[in-house]
């Protein structure tokens, strides 16, 4: 485990994972970063903290330096399938990673 004052750029633990129980789909990833990251989200490149895509956008600390990225859509549908990409970032640098979701026919996924 890094220090908590050593500075790095995120990096992931685990990219982005789907989970899906009826109509909801939870969509989350791990990264260790110092400082925290801002996490951001985005469906076809549209920023998704202002669409109503979405039920909540979070970033929990686990543990020192390890965060926990949460995206849920409520109600999925084929107008919200597309490309997802989460983005981790802070003073030191970022990552990225994306998630395919076709709500029409099969879930894949995509890095």
């Amino acid at each position: 485990m890094a220090n908590r004052r050593e500075m790095f750029a995120p990096a992931f633990v685990f990219t982005p994972r789907l989970h899906q129980e009826g109509a909801r789909v939870t969509v989350e990833c791990q990264v260790r970063a110092n400082p925290t990251p801002v996490a951001r989200w985005y469906l076809n490149d549209v920023d998704l903290a202002q669409s109503p895509h979405t039920a909540y956008l979070t970033c929990h600390p686990l543990d020192d330096n390890c965060f926990l990225l949460r995206m849920l859509i409520d109600h999925v549908s084929k107008e919200k399938s597309g490309l997802y990409r989460v983005t981790a970032r802070n003073t030191v640098g970022e990552v990225t990673a994306c998630i395919n979701l076709d709500f029409k026919s099969t879930l894949s996924k995509s890095t």
